[in-house]
């Protein structure tokens, strides 16, 4: 439906200036940022069907519990993952445009905005739980341990919002492996092993699997959001505009001390403009550098001939194949 939008609104027409071989090129800044972002995804929401099929090997109330969080859980967490996809947009858009200060402020609107939403949110679910588990059954066994288990999830909640904010929050940075990180340690190296040690060991079943997620969402939503106040949101801005090619990496360059002797051509070496000083310690005036060079355009560095693109590309695009039969194999497989 979107593509037709925009095809009949023309939209694309002032925007897209058609297909040509430069789209495959430089793949690598990309993916990237892809791959940390996918990740953090995968990291996050395998974890709810891990959950699932350990519900199901303890009971059958205990699965019928689980499958009605699920869905509470995926209907919630559509709040705080809007928030974070429209504050990433805006943090990148201003970090793009030089204007650290207001995606730092941007940032801050999102982080408050979501801990009023939040507020909302879990009285609302505390307040109803009863409701909302019969909304879903009949069976008093599964309702009674949905309403004791809301209780968990509203605090996971918190947290899980918090961590999904500031991870779109990192996304407009430009900090995707950073939130990956923090989720993969958050949710499987600390978080699971309590879970599992709660469900099976302590005998607690679906409460200690949420009470399990609840600590696995408390670490990657501090650790984010501590780094996101710490940032230094200056240098964040720079690496941003480099990455887009709006400005260049800036050379490191030892300035020499006043005793040093530097004739002109040391002054200038290597394309380097910097001060050049007498034996005196008396500032000479700088000569115009012959070699200096404009920004470099980055779609035109690190260009790769047709034939080895298509190759490349192709090997790609062959093995998204592959994985989209496997995937369709196991599941009429599996029937």
């Amino acid at each position: 439906m979107t593509f037709i939008y925009i095809w009949i609104k023309k939209l694309h027409v002032e925007t897209w200036g058609g297909w040509s071989w430069e789209c495959l090129q430089n793949w690598g800044p990309l993916t990237s940022l892809a791959v940390p972002s996918f990740l953090t995804v995968f990291f996050e929401w395998w974890i709810y069907e891990i959950g699932t099929l350990l519900a199901g090997l303890v009971s059958v109330t205990e699965l019928g519990a689980q499958a009605v969080l699920y869905q509470v859980v995926v209907f919630l967490y559509m709040i705080p993952y809007g928030m974070g996809t429209a504050v990433g947009v805006r943090v990148g858009n201003e970090l793009g445009a030089g204007n650290a200060q207001e995606a730092k402020s941007s940032s801050t609107v999102a982080l408050l905005s979501t801990g009023i939403l939040i507020a909302f949110d879990v009285t609302v679910v505390g307040a109803s739980r009863m409701v909302i588990a019969r909304l879903f059954t009949s069976d008093e066994g599964i309702i009674a341990l949905t309403a004791r288990t809301l209780l968990i999830y509203s605090v996971f909640h918190i947290f899980e919002s918090f961590g999904c904010v500031t991870n779109g929050i990192l996304k407009g940075m430009g900090k995707q492996k950073i939130g990956a990180v923090a989720y993969a340690i958050g949710y499987y190296a600390i978080g699971l092993p309590v879970a599992l040690a709660l469900m099976f060991p302590a005998k607690l079943g679906v409460l200690g699997l949420w009470s399990g997620m609840t600590v696995s969402a408390f670490i990657p939503a501090f650790f984010l959001t501590m780094y996101i106040l710490r940032a230094n949101w200056k240098n964040i801005e720079v690496e941003a505009q480099e990455r887009a090619g709006l400005k260049q990496k800036t050379p490191s360059v030892q300035v020499p001390s006043y005793t040093d002797s530097i004739s002109w051509e040391e002054s200038s070496q290597n394309g380097f403009d910097f001060p050049a000083y007498d034996q005196n310690g008396q500032l000479l005036d700088q000569l115009p550098l012959a070699n200096q060079s404009a920004p470099m355009d980055p779609t035109k560095k690190d260009i790769v001939p047709k034939r080895m693109l298509i190759l490349r590309r192709g090997l790609i695009f062959m093995a998204a194949v592959v994985i989209l039969i496997v995937g369709i194999l196991v599941r009429v497989l599996s029937l």
